[in-house]
């Protein structure tokens, strides 16, 4: 099984690209394991495109896919800088 590994860049061009296979890869999966997720499959249901949108352009937030050929297999979003040092 071959894939690719691919950073989400931050322009709007390359984020409306992806965002229709991310939200589409993030409901099912919310379907399939509910108990791995903070959030609800109900809750995204109800996000708008703009939504789905703001969370690929997230300046905190960076993105990448599992991509075979055309189909997302894998998703990872990490977040950061923290606000607060790891002392707090």
């Amino acid at each position: 099984m071959t894939f690719e590994i691919i950073q989400i860049p931050r322009d709007d061009e390359a984020i409306r690209k992806y965002v229709d296979r991310y939200k589409e890869f993030r409901l099912l999966s919310l379907k399939v394991a509910p108990e791995a997720f903070g959030s609800t499959l109900e809750r995204e249901l109800a996000f708008t495109d703009e939504t789905w949108h703001s969370r690929l352009a997230n300046p905190q937030a960076v993105t990448f896919l599992a991509l075979q050929g055309e189909l997302v297999v894998s998703t990872l979003t990490t977040v950061g800088p923290l606000p607060f040092s790891p002392e707090e």
